[in-house]
């Protein structure tokens, strides 16, 4: 090379294609911020195979210890998956509680064994 070049490279986390701390035992559990990082990097993964792009996700850097699970990663994860199986042409999931009221509703380990369960189908 005989002149300086400028590069620039961008890194972005991908999800490796395991769950932490899987499954998830209801009652003994705690929900972390990996748990919600996980999931929203798998369906990211899911919907970038289907030339949708990544969700613009509430709270995009989650601080382990700092940011709570909180009910609207949940109505955001179930809306990215709905619109994947929507293109998918796949029948959406089903969820024990089809309702996530923000404010309400307590999020709980099952919520995200349903939705590890959903990506899982998609892969």
């Amino acid at each position: 090379m005989s002149a300086a070049r400028s590069v620039t490279a961008t890194f972005a986390a991908s999800f490796g294609g395991a769950f932490a701390d899987d499954p998830l035992a209801a009652g003994v559990a705690f929900v972390k911020a990996v748990h919600v990082t996980d999931l929203r990097l798998a369906i990211d993964r899911e919907r970038s195979r289907r030339s949708l792009a990544a969700f613009a996700w509430t709270d995009p850097m989650l601080v382990p210890g700092v940011t709570p699970a909180r009910a609207i990663h949940l109505v955001e994860m179930r809306s990215a998956l709905s619109e994947t199986y929507r293109v998918a042409v796949r029948t959406p999931p089903t969820y024990t509680d089809p309702t996530i009221a923000v404010g309400q509703t307590s999020v709980r380990a099952a919520h995200f064994e349903e939705l590890r369960a959903a990506v899982r189908a998609l892969e």
